[in-house]
């Protein structure tokens, strides 16, 4: 009785570890599943993070394409280069009588409307000899306009009659008004700036 008391005890101490290695066999299988469930979905959030921009890709493969009709283009008058072209219009300044030559581009649309020439037997007829005036005449005048515009603002009067003279800021005078002015005020009549005897010089008009 004693041995199958023993033996009993053993087979319920051995049937124990057994029932608690399955336990933790079974803790183990689950904890390896649950680690397979979560590398699967990492895996899946990977594909899905991934195919994302290759879906893109596709739609924008299969976006339509746009279809140009040229067919339009064949009933098109042919385009001239600049070269080739002719010209709108001729306009001959080389004949002194008769009417001027005008080519006309008949394939323009603008509208074109010709003047007739004036006869020549209308236009005035101007005796060059009679009209021009004498070259003393010429140089009177030219000596009159010089003479109004080189005046001396002091005393009025012409300064090339005066001996010209010229300041350093740009003013003519005759040579007795300047110096005149210098000894009064020591600056220019014109535009009041300083003045010396020594800043002034003589100019030929």
């Amino acid at each position: 009785m004693a041995n199958l008391s023993v033996s009993t005890e053993d087979a319920h101490s051995q049937i124990r570890s057994l029932t608690q290695d399955v336990i933790q066999m079974e803790a183990e299988l689950d904890r390896m599943n649950r680690y397979c469930e979560e590398v699967v979905a990492q895996i899946d959030t990977f594909a899905t993070r991934t195919s994302t921009p290759t879906t893109r890709r596709i739609r924008r493969r299969t976006s339509p394409v746009e279809v140009i009709d040229l067919s339009h283009l064949d009933r098109a008058p042919p385009v001239r280069s600049a070269r080739n072209r002719d010209p709108d219009a001729f306009i001959d300044l080389c004949t002194p009588e008769g009417p001027r030559s005008r080519t006309v581009n008949l394939h323009s649309n603008d509208s074109l409307t010709i003047l007739p020439r004036r006869s020549a037997e209308n236009d005035p007829v101007v005796d060059l000899d009679v009209a021009s005036p004498p070259k003393r005449v010429n140089r009177d005048i030219d000596e009159s306009q010089k003479e109004e515009l080189y005046k001396c603002p002091i005393c009025m009067d012409s300064v090339s009659k005066r001996e010209p003279v010229s300041t350093k800021c740009g003013h003519v005078f005759c040579r007795e008004c300047i110096e005149t002015a210098i000894r009064a005020t020591h600056k220019c009549p014109i535009c009041n700036k300083k003045l010396t005897a020594r800043q002034f010089f003589r100019i030929y008009l």
